[in-house]
Order: structure tokens, then sequence, then C-alpha cells
């Protein structure tokens, strides 16, 4: 190898050629660590072609809810448990608190509560009395309810056998996600207006199930508001009524549940990512798997069994 000494003009050109090579090289890789340089969403998705794996293994099993008394309140939820009985079928659906809010009581009937497998069209044609590919059941209760984390479990109870495809997801056992490790939501994505922004059109008023993709970031700081602290930072897409549904690792567990987008500074959903206070920067925060499994387990206890 050739050496270049310092003492000559070509030898002391080709000393700081390669000393502000070596510079240029840790700050492009520093650069490349920097929390801003965290992968923004790609927006939303309804071709059931070339899934991955990690979102048709559980396609099925999320549903759509809405619950209306003088207004019409929506979200998304998913199948946690299903047990057969004799003459019926017990569905229990976990979604976010802040969607049924104080529509429903915990221990009673909630019979404002609709769920679909697939919802009308439009929140307009619902409102109008549409009711797209509503699930027929004999009863509906909230059977557990916090606002810290923001988790609700209701069951419906249908006729014994129906539905068959709605499947209890599986929750992940080590609830375990590194930095940057991609992330998969399903959900009935709503919007009063339509959306361009860069990314696959969601028309206004529209609701279907669709998925999107994104990376983990990181853990929702101390006093951060909207979301409970401890809650899961991603990148993926969401709106309004992907709240309660559920939020996949590559393999197809659930390591999360959604409870909140983050908003701009107009009142508007943010679909820059959102910087925390940690440095951060997310478009979504998502109840932790742990707490998902302490809240569900509870259930197990009590009514699972």
């Amino acid at each position: 190898m050739k050496e270049y000494r310092r003492g000559s003009y070509g030898g002391e050109l080709c000393y700081y050629a390669l000393t502000f090579m070596r510079l240029l090289r840790i700050l492009f890789l520093l650069f490349c660590s920097m929390p801003f340089l965290a992968k923004a969403s790609e927006g939303f998705f309804n071709s059931v072609a070339g899934l991955p794996s990690a979102v048709s293994s559980n396609w099925d099993s999320t549903v759509f809810l809405s619950f209306s008394i003088e207004d019409i309140v929506v979200g998304t939820g998913f199948v946690v448990n299903r047990i057969e009985k004799e003459g019926s079928t017990e569905i229990y659906i976990a979604t976010a608190n802040h969607v049924p809010e104080d529509k429903c009581s915990v221990g009673k009937s909630c019979p404002n509560m609709k769920v679909f497998e697939s919802p009308p069209e439009n929140i307009d044609s619902m409102m109008d009395g549409a009711s797209g590919s509503i699930i027929k059941y004999r009863n509906a209760v909230l059977v557990k309810a916090s606002s810290d984390p923001d988790l609700a479990v209701f069951k419906i109870e249908v006729e014994r056998g129906q539905s068959p495809y709605l499947k209890p997801l599986k929750l992940s056992e080590s609830c375990g996600i590194a930095p940057k490790e991609m992330t998969y939501i399903i959900g009935f994505p709503f919007t009063e207006e339509r959306l361009v922004v860069h990314r696959p059109i969601v028309d206004s008023g529209s609701v279907m199930r669709r998925w999107s993709k994104g990376t983990f970031e990181g853990l929702v700081p101390n006093g951060q508001r909207g979301a409970s602290t401890g809650s899961i930072l991603i990148t993926d897409d969401v709106l309004e009524s992907n709240s309660g549904g559920p939020l996949f690792n590559s393999k197809g567990e659930v390591i999360g549940l959604l409870e909140s987008g983050y908003f701009s500074s107009d009142g508007n959903f943010e679909y820059t990512l959102h910087r925390f206070s940690n440095g951060i920067r997310a478009h979504a925060a998502a109840v932790s798997c742990e707490k998902l499994k302490e809240f569900i387990g509870s259930l197990n206890k009590s009514l699972f069994n």
C-alpha cells in the first residue's frame, strides 16, 4: 500500500483529502441517525392483492363500530376472544374508550351500538339509515372501560357459529419491538375532506377497510397530552375512525391499540410527523401491548373462562 507523507506537497494534499473524507463519513452517519429522519407514512391502501402477510392474516377480524344517540360516533375494533356456548356465541371486541365515550355504561346493554363487517359507502348514507354489512347480534354489553389506558371491551352475543371468520387476533407474547421496525394498521379511516397530501386519495365521507404501514419510533414522553405515557409512537397514517384499531408487527401479532393521531395548530390532522418533547417524530400513538394484555388479562379471569 502506498504511503503518503506530509513532508511533500502531494503528500500534504492526500492527507487533507483523506481527513476530509473521513469527516464527511462521520457527519453522514450522524445525520442518518437524527430523529427527524423518521420515515413518513405512505398513506392508506385498500388493495387486497399483494397484502403483507401481517395484514392479510388479520383482515377479517377488524370491524367498524358506530354509536349514535343524537349524532354518530365511529371507530374501529378488533376481536380479542370468541366463546362458543350452547345456542350462542360470545364475541369480545376491543376498541379505544374514547370511541363510545359516554354513549354506553359498563355492565349495561348498549343498544345504540352497531358492529359492521363492512360499513355503508359513506357517513352520509349511514345517517340516512343505510346499514352496510351489519353483524346481527342479540345483545351488546360494555364489559370494561378505562380512560388511562384508553381501552374498552364490548361483548356481543350472536347465533352459535355465526360469522366464523371473526377470530381473536393474536397478541404478541413478548411485546418486544425494535426502533424502526415495520408496523401495520388495519382500520376504517374516515375524513370529512378529500385527502391527497402526496398519499393515495381518501374521498370525503368515504368509509372502507384500509391498511397503512410505518415504523416504530419510540414511546410517548411523560406529560404528553392526547396519549397515555408509555404508549407506542409510530409513523403509520391514521384518521379519526382508526381509533381502536389494532397495530401489528411484521409477524402479524398485535402490539398495540390505536388511541390517537396528532393535530396541527388549525385543529386538522397533522400529516407531517409531529415532534415530541423527547425529540421523536411520529404520526400516531397506540396503547402498548403490555397495557393491552394486562387489561384483557383481567377479563380472562372473570369472563373468558
